[in-house]
């Protein structure tokens, strides 16, 4: 009898062992992201490659919206491309506009050239009130300076097609589309000088797509890098700054003018930005080069390649 049970012992520490095996295994599969989500194909990223993508959790939601919003409109054109547009010419009407030299105009590292230590020369009049200045086109479509002085009642919160002022067949000069790769899909937008949300609301203004005094021909780069993304600014991004500055209930002046080389060219070559707010927070001074990265723009004619 002694002997029968001495031989059923190794049986049972077999058995436990295949039970604790078996539990370990249930366990890691059930824990595995593969388990988690049945239709992933691929191996998880390491926690640092995770990290180039999104924000890790302790980095706040804004942060976290950044950089995603960064990585959907693409990368700033180099500062090789931005200063192709640099000129005799256009840079002699940035200097006559802002009463400055070439010494303060500089590279901000991100796609646009920051003029007098991004400092504006503009100051509000609370007793004008609020209004809008279109400035007219030349003979040879050229378009010129256009102010605002806007505050809360001037915001449009409402989308185009919400507010009779939706997509548009209008071109403006030198409009010769291209449909491209990457974030954008087409070259060109109907760029507007006083964008539609920080102007919409103010009674009689014609914010549409239409209005030949308000639109150039703007890359898609120029147009719409980048809300809320201080690493890629092109005119959305300063625009974000004086749509934000109007919800705040601040009261700001923002002036935007085409810059071309010639007088006869189709295409600005930048866009000259400025804002000041009543109460000093919101200033800045910069031109934002209207460029595409990978594309060549020929301004006098508007065909690229």
């Amino acid at each position: 009898m002694k002997n029968k049970l001495l031989s059923v012992k190794p049986t049972v520490r077999q058995l436990i062992v295949i039970l604790v095996f078996a539990g370990l295994i249930i366990v890691q599969f059930f824990s595995s992201p593969l388990w988690v989500n049945p239709g992933r194909t691929s191996i998880a990223k390491p926690k640092s490659q995770i990290n180039e993508t999104i924000t890790s959790s302790s980095t706040s939601q804004k942060n976290e919206t950044r950089r995603i919003t960064h990585q959907t409109i693409g990368n700033p054109p180099t500062k090789k491309l931005a200063e192709s547009i640099l000129s005799g010419n256009m840079l002699s009407q940035v200097y006559s506009e802002d009463h400055v030299d070439s010494e303060t105009i500089k590279w901000n590292g991100f796609g646009a050239f920051e003029i007098n230590n991004n400092k504006s020369n503009l100051k509000t009049d609370k007793n004008a009130g609020t209004y809008v200045s279109f400035g007219q086109q030349t003979n040879t479509g050229q378009n010129t300076k256009s102010v605002a002085q806007v505050d809360k009642s001037s915001y449009q919160p409402n989308k185009r097609e919400e507010t009779g002022n939706g997509r548009s067949d209008f071109k403006p000069v030198g409009f010769h589309q291209m449909k491209i790769g990457g974030p954008y899909n087409y070259l060109y937008n109907r760029g507007h000088a006083l964008g539609y949300a920080i102007i919409g609301n103010i009674s009689g203004v014609d914010a549409s797509e239409s209005n030949k005094n308000n639109i150039t021909t703007q890359t898609a780069w120029s147009n719409q890098a980048s809300e809320n993304d201080n690493h890629n600014t092109g005119q959305n991004y300063y625009e974000g700054i004086v749509r934000a500055a109007e919800t705040e209930g601040k009261f700001i002046i923002y002036s935007v003018s085409p810059i071309y080389q010639t007088k006869d060219d189709l295409l600005p070559v930048a866009n000259h930005l400025e804002a000041s707010s009543s109460d000093g927070t919101v200033n800045f001074n910069v031109l934002i080069p209207n460029v595409q990265p990978g594309y060549q723009i020929n301004y006098a004619t508007g065909y690229a390649n």
